[in-house]
């Protein structure tokens, strides 16, 4: 019974596995995880804000939006083909003969309706509606994928901004006590205990330390118009925004789950699934387009010579059609060839994609531990070497040694304090790219945003 409307010549598989071994694929879907949104973790309103405001207004992310309404056309097309076409037309004419004996006059009215239906048979029409399907899928996945990549986006820009500001202020405090230092090594060169040598030597480093605060202040100046942009907005748009140099400090991994739940779990995975579906769809359809085709049409309407006359005269007719090809000179054997290159492709794809997945999750947890070992050996080592300068300062102080062991101290310090911050900041980044990588249900809930309006010339915009 389930032929008796229409019957593929060909077998689709459904959900199809990764072309390669994955372990529990089957067995595991810990659809759970990743319900909320990953920058929760991070418990900051400020970063919350700007994410909702790009998942809203980022122009890349509403682009893909607008292809998901194209991918919906592109559907309700291809489902036009089961259902019947109708078509009304209305049609007037005269005509003259003319012949050796004189000539006479006609005229012809006609009011008809038509309708034609091609019986899906091998089911040619609903492959290709399945695929067109499937691609719709494929396309709003691709949005999710998408917003994961501009929320991650945003998160980095955001906190690669707070570190600069972070480094900022360890610079501003490393900038008053170098300034304290050359107060102090000129007051000890007016007194004749140092050479002029280290009065130089400190004001270069004050002046260098002058130098990286203005390049400083230029990059907290650029990741603001980055951040800005990623959220839709205009450059200097987050101009005045308050930003706290404080970094967060990472919480427990979050749950990694297996291989398997990490299939469903990633959007770029399952859009490239979906898509091997739609490209064996076609090959069904194409295998289908082999088989005779079966049209039936009909009309009714009115003709007549007058207008007056031409409700009083019905006509009505029924085709049915049966067509099949003998000889295309291998058109339709090229399609299906073609149709099976391009799953091969997809198929490539899907398991590249689902590899991809499976590293890029690797990675993130091998980084995020080596970089958390990275944190506490700085820890230890600015701790040693903020003790080493206030030593080496005490002792010059009191003349026990020379300025240079102050000087190599401070720079030191100074170091240490700036490798710290980075490593922080590139531990936040491992565990924005674990968040990543890791995906998540929470895209599915995300609902386009509303069209823009239609564009106006340059002149009435300004």
């Amino acid at each position: 019974m389930a032929c008796a409307m229409a019957c593929s010549p060909y077998k689709v598989v459904k959900n199809p596995s990764p072309p390669i071994a994955i372990a529990d694929y089957a067995k595991t879907k810990n659809r759970a995880q990743g319900e909320q949104a990953w920058w929760k973790h991070f418990e900051d309103p400020q970063l919350e804000k700007l994410i909702q405001r790009g998942l809203r207004h980022n122009f890349e992310l509403r682009a893909a939006w607008s292809r998901l309404s194209q991918a919906r056309a592109l559907l309700v097309q291809a489902q036009a083909g089961r259902w019947p076409q109708l078509s009304t037309e209305a049609s007037a004419s005269r005509q003259r003969i003319q012949t050796l004996f004189g000539g006479f006059e006609n005229s012809l009215y006609s009011l008809s309706l038509a309708a034609s239906y091609e019986l899906d048979l091998f089911d040619r029409i609903g492959s290709m509606t399945r695929a067109a399907k499937h691609d719709l899928r494929a396309t709003r996945l691709d949005i999710e994928a998408m917003a994961l990549s501009v929320s991650a986006e945003i998160a980095e820009r955001w906190y690669d901004l707070k570190a600069t500001l972070a480094q900022k202020e360890q610079l501003d405090a490393q900038l008053k006590l170098s300034e304290d230092l050359e107060k102090l090594v000129v007051l000890r060169f007016e007194e004749g205990l140092v050479s002029a040598l280290e009065v130089h030597q400190q004001r270069q480093l004050t002046a260098s330390l002058r130098g990286e605060n203005a390049l400083l202040e230029g990059s907290i100046q650029t990741l603001r118009n980055q951040l800005a942009v990623l959220v839709g907005q205009l450059p200097q748009a987050l101009k005045t925004l308050q930003v706290s140099a404080q970094l967060p400090t990472l919480k427990t991994l979050p749950q990694q789950g297996v291989s398997g739940a990490l299939i469903h779990l990633r959007p770029d995975v399952r859009a490239a699934q979906k898509r091997v579906e739609a490209a064996d769809e076609r090959i069904a359809a194409a295998v289908a387009a082999r088989f005779p085709s079966i049209r039936l049409s009909g009309s009714l309407g009115f003709s007549a010579v007058s207008i007056a006359e031409v409700l009083g005269n019905f006509v009505w007719n029924i085709l049915g059609s049966v067509s099949a090809s003998l000889f295309d000179g291998g058109q339709q054997q090229a399609e299906i060839n073609r149709s099976k290159a391009v799953l091969q492709e997809r198929l490539n794809v899907y398991g590249l994609t689902t590899i991809r997945a499976l590293t890029e999750v690797e990675n993130a947890l091998i980084q995020e531990k080596q970089q958390q070992s990275n944190i506490q050996s700085l820890e230890e080592q600015l701790r040693l070497s903020s003790d080493s300068l206030n030593s080496a300062r005490d002792n010059y102080a009191q003349g026990i040694n020379d300025y240079l062991t102050v000087l190599s101290n401070l720079r030191t310090q100074y170091q240490m304090q700036s490798s710290l911050i980075r490593a922080q900041r590139q531990a936040l980044s491992h565990r924005i790219a674990l968040h990543r990588a890791l995906g998540g249900t929470w895209t599915s809930r995300l609902k386009a945003p509303k069209p823009l309006s239609r564009p106006s010339s340059m002149a009435e915009s300004s």
